[in-house]
């Protein structure tokens, strides 16, 4: 008959390396910064919408793409998202709804997050007023 002892010792071998396997298998860290001011309301309902929109779209090196929403309650929620790096590449839609999900979860005024290594980073903002023009004519 096996001993508690060496039962015990393969599965908590197994737990060790399932703890250090894991981060290397799943996502990149996620940088979130929260904006210290402006209106603060929930923009997350426009996160699937926005990132869906944007999954197709093949964005130059530092541009940004970028959607408003106008809210029910005369505000907006701006989303947007930058190719940080120095090729035209896509968008990974679940990167972009990772990310302002956490960063509408957290950040009460908005912020942005980037994954650690990926090329985008995404931008949600609230703002006062409605979506429009984006150049007074």
């Amino acid at each position: 008959m096996l001993s508690n002892s060496r039962v015990q010792r393969p599965l908590v071998s197994l737990i060790v390396l399932s703890l250090i396997v894991r981060p290397c298998l799943g996502q990149q860290p996620l940088n979130v910064t929260c904006n210290t001011a402006g209106l603060a309301q929930d923009c997350s309902g426009f996160v699937t919408t926005f990132c869906s929109s944007i999954g197709t779209d093949l964005i130059a090196q530092e541009d940004t793409v970028s959607r408003c929403f106008t809210t029910s309650s005369a505000t907006k929620c701006d989303l947007a998202v930058w190719n940080t790096l120095t090729g035209s590449n896509t968008p990974s839609v679940q990167n972009c709804e990772t990310a302002l999900a956490r960063v509408a979860a957290i950040c009460a005024m908005g912020g942005s997050g980037i994954f650690v290594g990926a090329p985008f980073k995404f931008f949600l903002q609230e703002d006062t007023g409605a979506c429009g023009p984006p150049f007074a004519s």
